[in-house]
């Protein structure tokens, strides 16, 4: 179905839809713009990844991370 298609067919359930129909349809489409991120194919929260970047900075700063030259080392192994 074409973008406009969907549009068409958003708009005619909408239209015939219930306050019931209507909020579920309204909370679904809230998340899913809530959810502008992604990493690796998987969709995650503004949240979810202020959380993720914390837990980097936090593995960083206690000294839990690759220099360059070791990556490379590893690399190497491959």
């Amino acid at each position: 179905m074409e973008t406009a298609e969907l549009r068409e067919e958003l708009h005619s359930l909408i239209d015939r839809g219930d306050a019931d129909f209507l909020r579920i349809l309204l909370d679904f489409a809230k998340e899913l713009s809530a959810e502008d991120f992604s990493t690796y194919g998987f969709r995650i929260s503004k949240n979810e990844l202020i959380e993720r970047v914390r837990l980097a900075k936090a593995r960083i700063n206690a000294g839990n991370f690759l220099s360059k030259e070791d990556m490379e080392e590893e690399i190497k192994k491959w």
